[in-house]
C-alpha cells in the first residue's frame, strides 16, 4: 500500500525538496515492503508444497562413479554418497595423477588420512619410489616405511 500511495504524498502543500525527500522514504520503505513480503510468501508457498523434505536433500543428490577404474599410475579413493536415500559406495579415480594433485582444507579437515595416505600405499604397492617428509608428525612416513 505504501509503494502505490506514495503518489499521494505529491499533494502535499510542501517545499519540492522536502516533497521529494518524503516521496522517496515512502516510495523505499513500500518496495522494501514488497521484496520481504515476496520472499516469505515464496517460502510460505514452498513449504506447503514440499513438506518432507525441508533440506532438500532428494533434488541435490544425482549418480556418480561408482566403478573402480585403475591403472599403473591411478590413485583410487573409496567413497561414500547418498542417492534416493540409500547410502551408495563408489570410488573417486585419479587416473592421470601427473597432470596435477591439489588436496586443501583447514588443519585437521583429513586431507592426510583421506587422500595423501592413500596416495602412498597405493604408489609404493604399484612399484613407485618416493621421498615422504611430514612435516608435522610422522605419520605419512611410518606408512611409506611399513615393509609389504
Amino acid at each position: 500500500m505504501l509503494y502505490f500511495a506514495s503518489y499521494l504524498s505529491m499533494m502535499l502543500q510542501l517545499p519540492a525538496q522536502e516533497k521529494t525527500i518524503v516521496y522517496i522514504s515512502i516510495t523505499a520503505i513500500g518496495f522494501l515492503l514488497i521484496l520481504s513480503g515476496g520472499t516469505l510468501l515464496s517460502r510460505i508457498i514452498k513449504s506447503k508444497f514440499n513438506n518432507k523434505d525441508i533440506f532438500n536433500k532428494e533434488n541435490e543428490t544425482f549418480p556418480q562413479e561408482e566403478r573402480l577404474l585403475e591403472n599403473e599410475f591411478s590413485i583410487n579413493l573409496p567413497a561414500r554418497y547418498r542417492l534416493k536415500n540409500k547410502v551408495r559406495n563408489s570410488w573417486i579415480n585419479i587416473i592421470n595423477p601427473f597432470r596435477a594433485i591439489m588436496v586443501l582444507g583447514t588443519p585437521g579437515a583429513g586431507k592426510s588420512y583421506f587422500v595423501i595416505r592413500h596416495v602412498i600405499t597405493q604408489h609404493i604397492r604399484k612399484g613407485f619410489t618416493m621421498f615422504v617428509y611430514d612435516f608435522k608428525f610422522d605419520d605419512l612416513s611410518r606408512i611409506a616405511t611399513i615393509p609389504g
